[in-house]
């Protein structure tokens, strides 16, 4: 079974992408919630969209006067860094911080918080625009090598059944049935569709195993021990963003060919919006409980812990604990990070917080919270992480991506791959591997053969960054060689494609050499169902 789920960052994104319009000022709820201390970056970070809005800036000839920038700093660092980072002037052009500021100040006033000192709305977006650029730059790159030592042959797939254009949020190769043998698990969130085909060289029909309201995560469980997996689906409940509580856990039966489809259990509903589901025994008295990411919005989004209660474990039922208050929480993957022998899960945190963070198992029903990086600013596009031991020194670490494009429909030049590296201490070591506009997911492989893991990063743009006279040169799929001493060299692969919202990498040929999948997000509305592919397999031909 392959421990690794590969979901979109509904921003998947990500989820977070999902939720345009997050604050930039002060996006907190009525009470602030607990941040891990910040964490220096190399680069700008992003920050998202504005949403029409009902505050409106000072009259212009405001901006006339002579603005003291200096007297106005401490106020307006005061009053945006009021639960999070200072949001950085250089993440937007001049022309867009109006917007900007004017969602802050809304969002601010529906809290229902009186405990920070308001400034005039004009001050804080002269301030703003007084330090922002005109436009944003993308530097000059370094040529790529001449020659790439890797070459892919690009086949899609797509579904009979497909009756709207793709949104694939997640996709993952598991064996978990021998007579059935390698399957492809998606989760289409424009169909609703939860499928699988068996996938033993070539790809064969989908099979429908369930349908919800966005599903966007699943993952393979066996709560009764038997041998036979069912899954845990995570659904968001609804593509836009909103504060509401139809967000639900799912429990998926398996079905074999022609077997009489079973609608899928409800293990929790009513809750915000759900990004992700893992199953660990965290309390170690034999069953499995689940760690649960509702994303939620702005008003709701925890994550998690449901407490399996034991009984009937082939229907289990569950004691829901939070262990934190945080919206935004998009990945939960578990580990063990301490190797203590317990299961921990560390927790991609998007929206205001922007920050990776360790829960480490104390044994006794509670978990530590360990920051592993925060980034300097309230909306920094993270989009996703992957843990693997990516310098192969016998632990893990942490791959990471900030590429969110829904959020704030700005290609940003910061937008990129990177790598907390774990040096038995907190917060892990940062590095920037790599720059890449809009990237949705990164996965490390070993694609060439030469024993250490290379990165394979794909990116998504929504239709109305596409359709940017530049938007061809942008790359949508890379491969990051690995040539040892922390240093990678991007290759290219595929330009101005940028429609890829998943990954998943396996050897899909069984010919010795890793192969990837891409799951795709058709978000053009000029579309017809069945024009596009929802998954698109990259035969690697290094040993062809």
């Amino acid at each position: 079974m392959n421990p690794r789920p590969s979901t979109f960052s509904v921003t998947g994104r990500s989820l977070r992408a999902l939720a345009a319009g997050l604050v930039l000022c002060l996006g907190c709820g009525p009470t602030p919630p607990a941040t891990p201390p910040a964490v220096p970056v190399p680069t700008s970070p992003t920050v998202p969209a504005a949403e029409p809005s009902t505050a409106t800036a000072e009259p212009k000839k405001r901006a006339r006067r002579n603005f003291d920038l200096e007297a106005a700093r401490p106020k307006v660092e005061a009053f945006c860094g009021g639960c999070h980072a200072v949001p950085k002037p250089g993440s937007f052009p001049k022309k867009e911080w109006p917007n900007e500021v004017n969602l802050g100040f809304n969002i601010f006033l529906g809290s229902g918080r009186n405990d920070l000192q308001m400034p005039p709305v004009g001050d804080v977006v002269q301030y703003f625009q007084t330090l922002a650029p005109d436009q944003l730059v993308f530097p000059e790159r370094d040529p790529a090598p001449a020659k790439s030592p890797f070459q892919f042959v690009a086949e899609p797939i797509v579904s009979r059944e497909q009756t709207t254009p793709p949104l694939v949020a997640s996709l993952a190769i598991h064996r978990l049935n021998t007579a059935i043998g390698r399957q492809l698990f998606t989760c289409d969130m424009a169909s609703g569709l939860i499928e699988a085909r068996t996938f033993n060289g070539i790809p064969g029909p989908a099979l429908t195993l369930a349908s919800a309201a966005q599903p966007c995560h699943l993952e393979p469980v066996d709560f009764d021990g038997d041998g036979v997996f069912e899954f845990v689906a995570a659904a968001l409940g609804s593509y836009q963003p909103s504060d509401h509580n139809k967000g639900r856990v799912l429990l998926v039966r398996q079905r074999l060919e022609g077997g009489a489809k079973v609608e899928p259990e409800v293990l929790l509903d009513s809750v915000g919006r759900v990004a992700d589901v893992r199953p660990a025994d965290f309390d170690g008295d034999g069953d499995l409980d689940l760690v649960v990411a509702e994303f939620g919005f702005i008003k709701t989004g925890r994550i998690l812990l449901l407490r399996n209660q034991g009984g009937d474990q082939k229907s289990p039922r569950f004691e829901v604990e939070v262990l934190d208050d945080r919206h935004g929480t998009i990945h939960v993957p578990i580990c063990d990070l301490n190797s203590d022998g317990r299961p921990d899960f560390i927790a991609c945190i998007s929206q205001d917080q922007e920050t990776i963070v360790a829960f480490l198992n104390d044994g006794a029903g509670g978990f530590e919270k360990k920051p592993l990086f925060a980034a300097n600013d309230p909306a920094y596009g993270s989009n996703g992480i992957e843990l693997i031991d990516l310098d192969r020194d016998g632990d893990l670490d942490v791959l990471y991506t900030n590429g969110d494009t829904l959020d704030s429909r700005f290609l940003k030049p910061y937008h990129s791959v990177q790598w907390l590296e774990n040096r038995g201490e907190f917060p892990f070591t940062h590095h920037h591997i790599d720059a890449m506009a809009g990237v949705s997911r990164a996965l490390a492989g070993d694609f060439d053969g030469d024993g250490d893991l290379d990165i394979f990063a794909v990116a998504y743009f929504p239709v109305s960054l596409r359709n940017l006279a530049d938007s061809d040169r942008h790359a949508s799929a890379i491969l990051l060689e690995n040539t040892g001493k922390e240093t990678f060299v991007r290759h290219i692969l595929e330009t101005g494609n940028t429609e890829h919202m998943s990954l998943e990498l396996a050897d899909i040929d069984d010919d010795g050499d890793l192969d990837a999948l891409i799951g795709h997000y058709a978000s053009n509305p000029n579309d017809k169902p069945g024009e596009r592919p929802q998954v698109t397999l990259w035969r690697n031909l290094r040993l062809k």
